[in-house]
This record gives C-alpha cells, structure tokens and sequence, in this order.
C-alpha cells in the first residue's frame, strides 16, 4: 500500500491550559495567549479535580524559554542557543 500526502490529516495542536509560577512570566504568556486559560502557581501545586484542569493528550513543559535566557551566552554565535 502506497500513501499520498493526501492520505494524511493535518496534524494540529490545540492549547488547552497552561501554567507559570512566575507572574512576569505570566504576562508574557496571557499578553501572548488571551484566550488560553492560565494558572499561576508552582506545578507541584497543580490539581486535575480541584483546579479544573481539562484532559490533555500531550504534556510539555520547558519551552521557550531558550529564546529568553538571561545567563550569559558561552561561544553562541546565534542569539539563541543551540539545542
């Protein structure tokens, strides 16, 4: 069997929630994100039942934080680090 492009639906993502501990942070993301329900606490502090947190198929977490970094860059010669 043979597949063409065509075959395939278009994979896409949908930002159910998100969180972020530091409240500057949080700015950002809100002032980037207005219409995607936000926490702002420590993640260990997160609760699925009493914070009302919709099921998620994929979990992340870390990112973009590399575009933002404030520790000094060591031999980078693009303004962000490899990863």
């Amino acid at each position: 069997m043979t597949l063409a492009p065509e075959d395939f639906e278009p994979a896409t993502a949908v930002l159910r929630w998100a969180n972020e501990k530091d409240h500057f942070a949080r700015d950002t993301f809100v002032a980037n994100f207005p219409r995607v329900r936000h926490l702002c606490k420590p993640v260990a502090e997160l609760s699925v039942v009493s914070d009302d947190l919709e099921p998620v198929d994929v979990l992340t977490a870390g990112f973009p934080c590399q575009r933002f970094a404030v520790v000094p860059r060591r031999d980078t010669p693009t303004p962000s680090p490899a990863l």
